[in-house]
């Protein structure tokens, strides 16, 4: 049994005695059909992480290092497994049992089995789908359990697979005392932004930065040049307790109490640890409850990280009334080039502009993204009235051509730069479409919108000169062509009511 941190830098020690065994079997009996060794683990992310370290090991073996497939679905893996057997399989307990269930996972040859992190299982709830697939084990085969914390649960779990086995590390230790630290919860993909993020807002003038793999070291030292550290003389990275260190972060979790007493030695109540949510257990165990405490950084990223955050709440608001159809349709040509994510991220990239540039002029904030942008096409949005005298630009788009109002109220800010609050009445004819503006703002709309394409037709735009620039504020102001407030453009005809946007 192993006690170690739930984490990538302790696969190596769990793993590579599995390793060697299975080189053993594989240069004894090459010809052997099914696996040899099978890992189970609480989640598809551990299951990938330990695949990937067995698939790293091929040049330190020579090129000989077994095959791992990470069964992170049942039917994908399946295939894999019925065109090429790997002599290990690892991934979670359900989807094992279910390629069990499939007769495409034969358990006769197992030698090894790995259960890994077992805490982490059992707060899962994946105990029921582990017995089940224990059930169909040889009972020869060696047992290997890994847990980040021992729990009454976990020690069940234990007498039950691995009776009375041999233990390799201690989280806790009772002759240390617990040890002041603070935290930041990142994941796998992002501490090396973390780390990044830490060392912008504390700016040390030392720090030690401590690794327990290679791999951990490698993003570290890639981190660290890339934001212009050179030598070692500022910050530096370790495996162990450094002399003296005005801070220390850490990158990996220790793997006991006294490891992490040694490192924290150097710099009193200046640790802080960046963890993954499943590895807060550990550190809990490791640093105490009562001295653990959560790391804020600087006021600006908090915000940003709620800016962040609030832009998603609205993108729920907007989907949870149901998805927005027309918009869904203005995307669909588009889906044959990018994929989801990279349009989602493009139209979010718009607004977020569109945002900044509306900010110095705005005189009401919209609540959420319901406001600001409604679901129902129809729906009217309120809008600020040019300030100035007003001129309306023709634009040679219409009706026919599919366009709404918020097509060119779009289009004129994003292209333009021109707020949406500063843009007036849109009309909406056949053949054509009219926009107020201030006369300021209509000259440059002109120019950003002749040429750009808006429903697949290429615009051009130009000032009506039918009608000479007027002071808003009149009743005249909310009043069309339908009612003969405004002069006909010669040779034209009335079309009966037109759509607009009121103000």
């Amino acid at each position: 049994m192993y006690v170690l941190p739930h984490d990538s830098a302790a696969i190596e020690q769990f793993m590579g005695p599995v390793l060697e065994q299975l080189a053993a079997l594989e240069a004894a009996d090459a010809a052997g059909k099914g696996p040899r060794a099978v890992v189970v683990t609480p989640d598809a992310e551990s299951a990938v992480a330990i695949a990937r370290w067995v698939a790293s090991q091929s040049g330190d073996m020579g090129g000989d290092a077994p095959r791992a497939i990470a069964a992170t679905g049942a039917a994908r893996s399946a295939r894999l497994l019925a065109a090429h057997p790997a002599p290990l399989v690892v991934g979670p307990s359900d989807q094992l049992l279910e390629l069990v269930r499939r007769a495409v996972l034969k358990l006769d040859g197992v030698h090894a089995v790995v259960i890994a992190w077992a805490d982490v299982l059992v707060d899962a709830g994946a105990v029921p789908s582990l017995e089940a697939l224990m059930g169909e084990m040889p009972k020869e085969s060696a047992r290997t359990v890994v847990a980040a914390r021992t729990t009454p649960e976990v020690e069940a779990l234990v007498e039950q697979y691995a009776r009375r086995p041999r233990r390799v590390g201690s989280t806790g230790d009772d002759s240390v005392e617990p040890l002041a630290v603070r935290y930041l919860i990142t994941n796998a993909a992002t501490r090396s932004t973390a780390l990044r993020s830490l060392l912008d807002a504390l700016d040390p003038p030392g720090a030690a930065i401590y690794v327990r793999s290679d791999d951990s070291e490698r993003d570290v030292r890639d981190t660290l040049r890339a934001l212009g550290y050179t030598g070692e003389d500022i910050v530096r990275i370790v495996r162990e307790a450094t002399p003296s260190a005005a801070l220390v972060i850490l990158f990996d979790v220790p793997s006991t109490r006294a490891e992490l007493s040694a490192l924290a030695a150097s710099a009193p109540n200046q640790v802080v640890a960046l963890v993954q949510p499943k590895q807060l257990p550990s550190l809990v165990a490791l640093a105490g409850k009562e001295r653990l405490s959560p790391f804020s950084l600087d006021a600006s990223l908090a915000a940003a990280r709620a800016s962040d955050q609030r832009t998603r709440d609205e993108l729920r608001s907007v989907l949870a009334l149901g998805l927005p159809a027309r918009e869904l349709l203005t995307i669909e040509p588009l889906l044959g080039d990018f994929d989801a994510a990279s349009l989602a991220a493009a139209a979010l990239h718009l607004l977020e502009a569109e945002r900044a540039r509306r900010a110095p002029n705005a005189t009401t904030s919209v609540p959420n993204a319901v406001a600001a942008a409604p679901a129902d096409p129809g729906a009217r949005a309120p809008r600020r009235a040019p300030s100035g005298g007003a001129v309306r630009v023709f634009v040679n788009v219409g009706e026919r051509d599919g366009v709404s109002p918020r097509d060119l109220v779009g289009a004129i800010a994003n292209e333009a730069g021109i707020a949406g609050s500063r843009i007036g009445r849109v009309e909406i004819r056949e053949n054509h479409a009219l926009v107020e503006l201030d006369a300021a703002d209509a000259e440059r709309a002109v120019a950003a919108l002749s040429g750009v394409n808006i429903r697949g037709r290429r615009v051009s735009a130009r000032i009506d000169r039918d009608r000479p620039p007027r002071e808003r504020g009149g009743r005249d102001d909310r009043v069309g062509h339908a009612r003969g407030k405004f002069p006909r453009r010669p040779g034209t005809r009335d079309r009966g009511p037109s759509r607009r946007r009121d103000e």
